[in-house]
């Protein structure tokens, strides 16, 4: 994460889209919703923001594990 957001131009988004996903996966794993929902909800906002929609179905399927 640290990698990916520490480029100015912002070339580096498609990465911090797979960490908030795989933090997302942690925070769950752990327990910790909160944690869980922060990263669901900037992946999201990136996957939007840059048409990542490789990632959408890594998306729905966390969302499920928050319903």
């Amino acid at each position: 994460m640290a990698i990916a957001t520490r480029d100015p131009a912002g070339h580096m988004k498609l990465h911090e889209t797979d960490s908030h996903l795989a933090l997302a996966r942690l925070a769950f794993d752990a327990a910790d919703t909160k944690q869980a929902r922060k990263h669901l909800s900037a992946a999201e906002r990136l996957i939007e923001e840059t048409g990542y929609h490789r990632r959408d179905a890594e998306l729905a399927r966390l969302r499920e594990l928050d319903a």
